[in-house]
């Protein structure tokens, strides 16, 4: 997910190009509105299913034609929701268009408005921290 100041994009770069000023990287699950492959995309960046569990997750996606960044908590009930096209089908109903996925699962915490809305057993914190004010 790159952001500069009037647009946010996901995509995949080496670098970051001039003109955006924050990076934040992921495991994809939708590109172009499309569903995205375990065995496509994921593993042959090294990444295997061991850490997608049925638990809590932290995703960052985009609407198309939108300039909004959402950040979503969603707990997971497959054993593994890439593999299985949870997340791509939950996120497709929400219309969304491109969505990464930020956290290896086993800890989530996510306030709203200064409140914890949800989190892992035992409020576990060990994350990456997203914050938009």
């Amino acid at each position: 997910l790159l952001v500069n100041d009037n647009k946010a994009v996901i995509d995949e770069f080496v670098s970051i190009p001039n003109g955006y000023n924050y990076a934040i990287s992921g495991i994809p699950i939708m590109r172009d509105g499309q569903d995205v492959h375990l065995n496509k995309f994921v593993k042959i960046q090294g990444w295997d299913s061991s850490p997608l569990y049925a638990t809590w997750h932290t995703f960052v996606g985009l609407k198309k034609n939108s300039n909004s960044i959402y950040v979503i908590g969603m707990k997971t009930s497959t054993y593994n929701m890439v593999a299985t096209s949870e997340a791509y089908k939950k996120f497709n109903k929400l219309g969304m268009y491109d969505v990464i996925k930020l956290d290896g699962g086993g800890s989530f915490h996510m306030n709203v408005n200064g409140k914890a809305v949800a989190s892992t057993y035992g409020d576990r914190l060990i994350n990456n921290v997203i914050s938009f004010g």
